[in-house]
Formats: structure tokens, C-alpha cells, sequence
């Protein structure tokens, strides 16, 4: 009984299980068909309309083909587009497929409830009606992304991944309040409108996607990010962002292994200003960023901080940016370890700076001309507040809406051949002035600085300068020329300068011809310079000043001193370095000795003519043209005092100097000293035809003293002209440097005391005339020996050989007696008074047998016995009739005539008391004598002297004898006398001794 139970249960069990079996099978048979059938045909429009209901309180509004529900996927939308509730052209969402996840335990109890969407490939569009412009410029597809619909309306978006043309996005986030999407003003993009409508907002962002377009990427770049943000309160945004770009590029920078990290922090907000935006921290790092000409390398922590200040009318941006870069490249050179540091205010809307701050700095600069170990800039800036002129002027026009300033300063400045230990500058703008209000440079030297003020709407710049520093340090910035100059210069201490210039800029944009103009008429400058212990080319100075001007392209130093312990120097300086001419005017009182250094090896040569302790003062003008020392002309007062020329001492030489045209003139020169002075109207150097005129000229000086002073050669030629006390000269003509060509000279001679060869005269005067290789001498007069002489000369240099002359001599009443006491080195006694005219046609300095000439001679009251050609019958003559020998000579006359140098006389006559000796013969300059003497006795007694001497005539024959030697040893013969008859007649053997007895010999003149 049990048994059959047990079996009846269990055969009812297995038909329940079989049931049970085969009612699962079909119900899993209906599900899968009704889930077949929801997937294929998609699930009612209640659930539709339910469904868009649950995801619009989320905040989205859902636009589908259909609402299907898949068996691994759950429910999900085709065709779908996504955007926030409300109205607007906003933009979308559209996608292929996306998945609602429903809350299963909501389900279950028959309500609906949407925890989030899973989008797979979506891709964002604009809405309707947006102009190409402010589209993006790479669209926005292969979206995938999870949002969870949190409690209290809070969105959280899981695996956001999407492609922005070349950028691959991932994106996660947490927006809380996700419905204050509808109250974001700028999300809508604004529809097409005509040109020139729509607001500033609208335009701002045309430009920023028209600049976003231009960048090209040609490898993919990698975009990561993490946000969280309440959408009632933007300023709570929270966003960390990551992007990764191998390669991006634009029309103005290149950027390799590009690194961006940015993030937000929440922002504030006050009752009067519910919405600020986020403070934003950007940082970007590059291994290298190129720029046209420019290329940074390891480009890294850029940070840039953006923060909102809330306002009641708009918010203001607060842009806090710091970059470094470890080195720039340029044209120009290297930038090593560049930070930039910046702050700015700006207005969202409409867009505009209304402050900036920057500081940029730099551990090395490395340039073609320059290397600078450490750079500083800073300054600021912000629109211009109050009202000013209007700038139509490039490169002003833009700047004239701005102010700013700004500082600087670089370290250790290497040049070549300069070092400058620092460099400092402070710099404003507040148009329509630029001011440069602190401008120094640290030279090892000394420093420099300067002020500049530019004013842009007349283009005038004034500049002030104060320079301690070694104008050598600028010799690279120099020309050849100035170089060279400057050269000549050298100081202990570096010139102090101090400048003012005012400039009149050209028109922008400047030409290099228009600069030239500038120079000429568009500076003017005014300043002082300062030297201590200052030397040029070897001219030493302890202290040298001016005060300096330029103007319409003329220079001018109108107060130059320069300072030495022996004397000053003052000038008056023009320059016109375009017209290249010049103008001194000066003082200068100095020794000559000091201003050795600044002539010339000729000008030296004459400098040591000169020896003086004493200044000397020059005071004039010099004014000419450069590099045209014909165009030099001046004129000066010259003073001296107390010197030397070629040891003759001059106690004061004073004249007035005038140059012109290669001539060097003096007028009124005196000359003052012990001894003498000379004077003169005018003293005229040409130098063009190397020439020396006088213009009475006055010297009553001695004429050795003034000879030694001209030169050794004069000396030596006047030498032998003697004046005891100095005589009176007067000059007029014209006297060659070198040479006697072109001379043309009138001397007045006026002495005592007058002293040639063995001459001694009491006066001598007359005047000479020099014509070029002629010298003449007119009208001399002379008194000496108890007489007068007058006579000419003439003398011709231009033979070949010696010198042509001619003269012509009288003499009167000479005294004999002291006339042989100077010419005769032995004392005679020779007496009488002597008339003598003497003329010399011809002859010639190296050939007396070319003399040729006349001339005439008388003696009253004389004795001429001491001379031996005179001597020879006196011993004679005494032994016959005592004393007769030696009798004076009453009288003696003769005329003679030169002839080749040979002196003839047929008249040659003595008398005396009781005799008349008669000479006929010749005389040659060489002193060789050939004549014949006859003695006539008693030939002048009164009355009966002509027959007694009749008588005598035999006797007289006797004593006819012909002499020939020289004057010194005449050789006396008697012509009428045979040597034969001499020999037993001792009588006329005793004459013939007495007549070859030795003689005394005379001096030849």
C-alpha cells in the first residue's frame, strides 16, 4: 500500500517536472520571441515616451528612430541625437546606438527609471542655421562614453572616448545639477546672421575657431581629462586635463613632443556676481617649439592661471602665466634658461586687455655682436584711461591706444674687444610720449647715462647724456677715420661728457637717405667735456674743457681751455663736417717747447733754431677746408720773450700773422734786444713759390749776430763784413727760400765802424740790390782814413765758374800812412794824402787775368820811400847829394789801365823837392812787375828847374833803371849803365848794390 503511494507520487512528480519543463521552455520560447520581436520592431511608444520622460529630467532630450531592447545590451536607442533640454540652436549629440540603463528593481515594480546611457559611436553636429565659421574645424566622432544619472540630478561620465579629427579624447567627470545646463548663456551657438550684426561674444569666437583651423596635426595626439563641476555654478568647474602631441604645427609655430596639463580650481561667487568663472592653471611642456627664425628647445612648465573676478556688471579675467624654456635659437642668436612670467586683466565681453604685467628672464644671451650672461625685463601695461591725440603715424597709430612701462637690466655684457659689466633701463609710454627715464651702462672704465624723451606726434626726440667712460670702447662702432682720430688721444681718466640733443625724426618708415638729412639739419646738441691729465699725440695736458654745440650741421666747441703747469690754451672751435671746412679761434700762451709733440719732423727741424723758457702768446683765427691746405688762411697776434735763435738772444718779437693762400704774412713785425731791433711794415712767406718779401723792413742790429741767427751759410758769407756797432738796414724785395733764382732784394746799408779784410772805416752806406744771380751795390759812401769813398759794384753769381763783377771806386784825401798801417803786417812809413778813381770793367772771382779796367791816381804831401818799388833809387840818390833820396813827395799822379790783369801805367810821376821820378810799365795782379823808373833832378826848381834838369839829363840816364820781381822783391837794372863798365868803377858797382840790396817786403792787398 505504501509502496503503490510512494509510486503514484513519484509518477506525479515527474509529470509535474515535465510540465514545469515544458513550460519553462515555452515561456523562455515566448521571452526570446518577444525579445526577438523588441529588438527587432522595438518597444512600444509608451515605453518611448516614458523613457525620453525619465532621461529629459535628467537634463537631455533624446530624439530617436526607435527604442529597442536587446538581450546583452538592454535598451537601447538607434539614430540618436542628444542635447540639452531646451530651446536654441545648440549643439547635439548624435549617435547610432544608444543604451538606457534602467534601474531593473524600479522595473520590476512597474515604473520606469533611467540610471544611465552608454553611447557608442556618436559624433557631435552644430544645430540649425550655424554659420560655417563657428563650426568646429575638425568634427567631433567615434564617440563612446558612459554617463550615470546619480541621485539629486548629478551626472557621471565613465570612458568618455572620442576623435576630434587628429586628437583621441578620454574623459571622465561628475557634473552635479546637470538641469543648469539650460542656464548656460554661451552653450547655444548663435545662428547664421548678416554681415556686420551679432555681438562682440559672437565674433570672439569666430576668431578663436578661425584660429584653432590653422593648426595642423599630422600624428594623432592623445587628450585626457577628468572634470567635476556644479552646472548651477560654473565656478566650481574642476577639470584635470592631460594632451600628448608628437607633432603640431600652424602657419607661426611648430611644436615637437608637446605635453599639456591643466587643470581648475573653483572660483567664488557673491551676491552681486552669482557666476565666476574657474581660476584656470595651464602648464605645457615641448621638447622644441619653432617659430619663423625662431626655434625653442625643451620647452617646459608653462602655466598659465586664469582666475574670474566677480562684478555686478561682468566679470573680469585674471591671466597669470609662467613659462621656461631651456634654449631659443634665433637668427640673432641663443637664448639659455628663458623664464616669462606674466599677469593680465582682461574683458570677456567684448574681448580687451585692461592690464598687463610681465618679467622676463634669461641665464645666457648669446648674439653675433654680443654675449650677456644674465637678462631682467618687467613692466606693465593697460589701455590708455584718459582722452589723447590721435596717432595717424605708424608705428605709433596702434600704441596710441596703450600705456606702459618697463625695466631691464642685463649683466655682463661681452662685446669684442668690450666688456660692460651691466646695462640698466627704465622705459614709459603714455602717448603720445615715449620716455626713457633711466638709461645706464657699467663700463669698466666708467659709467654711462642717459635720459630720452620721444614724442610721436611731432616725431622730436630729446636726449640727455652723461658719459664717464672710455670713448674706446665704442672703436668698433666707429669708422676708419674716426678710429684714427681718436687714435691720437690718450688720458689717465676717461673724458667726462654731458650732452643734450634734441632730434627731428624722419617720416616712418625710415629710409637710410632720409637719416642723412637728419645729421645735417635735424640734430641739435649742446653739452660739455671734461679731461684730467689728457695727452694728444704726446701734447700733455692736466686738465682740458669745453662746452660743445651742434646746429644744422656745423660744430661748435666755443670755449676750449686746456690746462699745464707752464701756460694755457684757449679756443673757440667751428666744424662743418658736410661743407668740410673748419675755424679756430685761439689763445694760446706756451712755451714752444710743449707744443714739440704736435709738429711735423720739418717743423721740428726749425724748432731747433728756438730755445725759451718763456710762453709764448699767440691769440688769432685759422679757418680752411680739409684736405685742401691750399684753402687754409688765418691771421694772429704772436708775442715772445726771452729766447734763443740759434743762441742769438731776442729780448720781445712782436707781429701780427696772416695766412692766405700758401703765404704766411707778418705784419708790423718787431724785433727787440740788447744789442739792436728790428722793425719792419710787413715780412711775406710764400710758400707756393718759395719765396721771402720784405716790406721796410728795418733792422739796426749787427750783421754777424743777424747772419749766425739766419743760418751757418749767411754767417760764412758775411763773415768777413764787419760793423762795430750795428749799423742801419733797410730791406725791400725779395729773397728765395733756397738758391738766388726769383731774388729781387733792396738793402740800404747805414753803419760805423765798418771793418774788410784789413779796412777800418769810420762810416760806410749805400744800397745794395740783389736781382736773381745779380747783386748790385749803388751809391756807396764810406768814410775812413781820413777820407771819403764812394763807388758801385756789380756781381753776377750764374757764371760757371767764379763770379762776374764790375765797380767802380773814388776815393779822396785818404790817409796813406794810416791806410798802410792796416794793410802792411810789418810797420813802414808810408805818408801822404791820396786820390784814387778806380773802374774794373770786367773780371771774373777765379781768373784775375779777366779783369779789365781803368782807373787813376793822385798823392799830395806824401813819402812813399818804405816801399820797395818806390825805395829803389833813394839809396842812390843819397849817396848823391845827401837827404835827396828821401825827400817827401810834394805830389805824384798817375793813370793806369787793367788789362787781362795786368795793371799798365805810361804816367806815373812822383815829385818832390829836388826830383821827379817817372814810372812807366806794368803791374800784374799776381804781384810780378815789369817797369822802367827814371829820376829827373831838380826838375821842379823854381824858374830854372826845366834847364837844370836839361843839365842833369846824363845824370839822369844813370839813374834810369827797369825793375822787375814782384812788389815785395823788386829786381832793379840798369838799362843805359853796361855791367862791363862797372867793374873799374867802383862808384857804379856800389850803385849797382845799393839798387839789388834786399828790400823790405810790403803787404799785398
Amino acid at each position: 500500500m505504501a509502496s503503490r503511494l510512494w509510486r503514484r507520487v513519484g509518477r506525479g512528480c515527474r509529470l509535474a517536472f515535465r510540465a514545469c519543463r515544458w513550460l519553462f521552455w515555452a515561456l523562455l520560447l515566448v521571452l526570446l520571441g518577444t525579445l526577438l520581436l523588441l529588438d527587432h520592431v522595438g518597444l512600444p511608444a509608451s515605453w518611448k515616451t516614458v523613457l525620453q520622460e525619465q532621461v529629459r529630467r535628467q537634463g537631455l532630450d533624446l530624439e530617436f528612430a526607435r527604442l529597442r531592447l536587446r538581450l546583452i545590451s538592454g535598451v537601447v536607442a538607434d539614430h540618436v541625437l542628444v542635447r540639452p533640454t531646451g530651446e536654441g540652436t545648440v549643439p547635439r549629440l548624435e549617435a547610432e546606438q544608444v543604451r538606457l540603463d534602467l534601474n531593473f528593481g524600479d522595473l520590476f515594480r512597474g515604473r520606469f527609471s533611467v540610471e544611465g546611457l552608454d553611447i557608442v559611436k556618436g559624433r557631435f553636429i552644430g544645430g540649425q542655421d550655424v554659420t560655417t565659421s563657428d563650426r568646429f574645424p575638425w568634427p567631433v566622432d567615434q564617440i563612446q562614453a558612459r554617463v550615470l544619472f546619480l541621485p539629486d540630478g548629478t551626472w557621471e561620465l565613465q570612458e568618455f572616448r572620442a576623435k576630434a579629427g587628429p586628437i583621441r579624447c578620454t574623459l571622465s567627470g561628475r557634473l552635479r545639477q546637470a538641469i543648469g545646463l539650460r542656464q548656460w548663456p554661451h552653450l547655444a551657438l548663435r545662428p547664421k546672421v548678416p554681415a556686420g550684426e551679432g555681438d562682440s561674444a559672437s565674433q570672439l569666437s569666430r576668431s578663436w575657431r578661425q584660429w584653432w583651423a590653422q593648426w595642423d596635426v599630422s600624428e594623432p595626439v592623445e587628450l585626457r581629462g577628468r572634470f567635476e563641476i556644479d552646472a548651477l555654478h560654473p565656478e566650481t568647474l574642476e577639470l584635470q586635463l592631460q594632451v600628448r602631441a608628437p607633432r603640431v604645427s600652424s602657419p607661426r609655430v611648430r611644436l615637437e613632443r608637446l605635453w599639456i596639463r591643466a587643470m581648475t580650481k573653483p572660483g567664488v561667487s557673491k551676491p552681486s556676481a552669482p557666476t565666476r568663472l574657474p581660476s584656470w592653471q595651464v602648464e605645457l611642456q615641448a621638447v622644441e617649439a619653432t617659430m619663423p627664425d625662431v626655434r625653442a628647445e625643451q620647452l617646459r612648465k608653462l602655466r598659465i592661471r586664469l582666475e574670474a573676478e566677480p562684478s555686478a556688471e561682468e566679470p573680469l579675467w585674471h591671466v597669470t602665466g609662467t613659462g621656461e624654456v631651456e634654449t631659443v635659437r634665433a637668427l640673432w642668436g641663443k637664448l639659455t634658461r628663458l623664464r616669462v612670467e606674466t599677469h593680465a586683466v582682461a574683458s570677456p565681453t567684448p574681448f580687451s586687455l585692461t592690464w598687463l604685467r610681465w618679467q622676463v628672464t634669461a641665464e645666457e644671451v648669446e648674439t653675433d655682436l654680443a654675449r650677456i650672461e644674465s637678462l631682467h625685463l618687467s613692466g606693465e601695461g593697460q589701455p590708455r584711461l584718459s582722452t589723447g591725440p590721435t596717432l595717424e603715424a605708424e608705428p605709433w597709430r596702434w600704441w596710441a591706444s596703450w600705456q606702459f612701462s618697463t625695466s631691464g637690466r642685463v649683466d655682463r655684457v661681452a662685446l669684442p674687444d668690450l666688456t660692460l659689466h651691466a646695462l640698466e633701463w627704465h622705459l614709459q609710454w603714455h602717448a603720445p610720449e615715449l620716455v626713457l627715464e633711466h638709461l645706464v651702462m657699467h663700463f669698466p672704465s666708467g659709467p654711462v647715462s642717459a635720459e630720452a624723451r620721444f614724442r610721436a606726434d611731432s616725431d622730436e626726440l630729446q636726449v640727455r647724456l652723461h658719459a664717464e667712460a672710455d670713448p674706446r670702447h665704442f672703436d668698433r662702432w666707429l669708422t676708419e677715420r674716426s678710429r684714427r682720430w681718436l687714435d691720437q688721444f690718450q688720458w689717465d681718466q676717461p673724458p667726462r661728457i654731458e650732452t643734450e640733443a634734441r632730434v627731428k625724426l624722419p617720416a616712418w618708415p625710415w629710409q637710410s637717405t632720409a637719416w642723412s638729412e637728419v645729421w645735417r639739419s635735424g640734430i641739435s646738441l649742446a653739452g660739455h667735456i671734461e679731461l684730467l691729465q689728457a695727452r694728444y699725440r704726446g701734447f700733455k695736458a692736466e686738465r682740458v674743457s669745453t662746452h660743445f654745440h651742434y646746429e644744422n650741421g656745423t660744430w661748435r666747441f666755443s670755449d676750449l681751455i686746456v690746462q699745464r703747469p707752464d701756460g694755457q690754451v684757449q679756443a673757440d672751435y667751428r666744424v662743418r663736417p658736410w661743407e668740410r671746412d673748419y675755424q679756430w679761434r685761439f689763445r694760446w700762451q706756451l712755451p714752444l717747447e710743449a707744443v714739440a709733440p704736435l709738429l711735423g719732423s720739418n717743423q721740428l727741424h726749425w724748432l731747433t733754431f728756438y730755445r725759451g723758457q718763456y710762453p709764448i702768446l699767440v691769440e688769432g683765427e685759422v679757418r680752411g677746408a680739409f684736405l685742401q691746405p691750399e684753402s687754409v688762411a688765418g691771421e694772429c697776434r704772436i708775442v715772445c720773450t726771452n729766447f734763443l735763435i740759434r743762441d742769438l738772444p731776442v729780448d720781445r718779437f712782436e707781429a701780427m700773422l696772416g695766412y692766405t693762400n700758401g703765404r704766411l704774412r707778418l705784419l708790423e713785425p718787431r724785433l727787440e734786444r740788447a744789442e739792436g731791433r728790428m722793425t719792419a711794415q710787413g715780412l711775406t712767406l710764400d710758400f707756393a713759390t718759395q719765396h721771402v718779401h720784405f716790406t721796410n723792413l728795418l733792422c739796426h742790429d749787427g750783421i754777424d749776430k743777424v747772419a749766425a741767427a739766419i743760418g751757418p751759410r749767411t754767417a760764412r758769407v758775411l763773415a768777413p763784413y764787419r760793423f762795430e756797432t750795428p749799423p742801419l738796414l733797410h730791406l725791400e724785395g725779395t729773397v728765395p727760400f733756397r738758391g738766388m733764382q726769383g731774388a729781387d732784394l733792396r738793402v740800404t746799408v747805414d753803419g760805423k765802424a765798418f771793418r774788410w779784410w784789413r779796412l777800418n772805416l769810420a762810416g760806410v752806406r749805400g744800397n745794395i740790390h740783389w736781382k736773381d744771380h745779380q747783386i748790385c751795390l749803388t751809391n756807396v759812401q764810406a768814410q775812413g782814413y781820413g777820407g771819403r769813398l764812394a763807388g758801385w759794384a756789380w756781381f753776377d753769381e750764374s757764371a760757371a765758374v767764379g763770379t762776374d763783377f764790375r765797380y767802380e771806386l773814388t776815393a779822396t784825401e785818404i790817409d796813406l800812412s794810416a791806410l798802410m798801417r792796416d794793410l802792411q803786417p810789418k810797420p813802414s812809413r808810408v805818408e801822404g794824402l791820396l786820390d784814387l778813381h778806380l773802374v774794373m770793367h770786367h773780371g771774373n772771382t777765379a781768373d784775375w787775368r779777366t779783369w779789365n779796367g781803368s782807373g787813376e791816381a793822385v798823392l799830395r804831401d806824401g813819402w812813399l820811400w818804405s816801399i820797395p818799388v818806390f825805395g829803389v833809387l833813394s839809396a842812390p840818390l843819397d849817396a848823391l847829394v845827401p837827404g835827396l833820396g828821401r825827400s817827401r813827395v810834394t805830389s805824384g799822379r798817375a793813370s793806369f789801365s787793367i788789362t787781362h790783369g795786368v795793371l799798365r801805367s805810361e804816367d806815373l810821376e812822383c815829385r818832390a823837392a829836388a826830383m821827379r821820378l817817372l814810372y812807366r810799365g806794368q803791374l800784374g795782379l799776381d804781384g810780378r812787375l815789369d817797369a822802367v823808373v827814371q829820376a829827373e833832378l831838380l826838375r821842379d826848381t823854381w824858374l830854372v828847374g826845366r834847364v837844370l834838369s836839361l843839365a842833369l839829363w846824363p845824370v839822369s840816364k844813370v839813374f834810369e833803371c827797369r825793375i822787375t820781381g814782384t812788389l815785395a822783391e823788386p829786381k832793379v837794372e840798369l838799362l843805359h849803365v853796361p855791367r862791363v863798365l862797372t867793374i873799374p868803377l867802383r862808384p857804379l858797382q856800389t850803385l849797382r848794390d845799393w839798387l839789388e840790396s834786399p828790400h823790405s817786403s810790403s803787404a799785398q792787398p
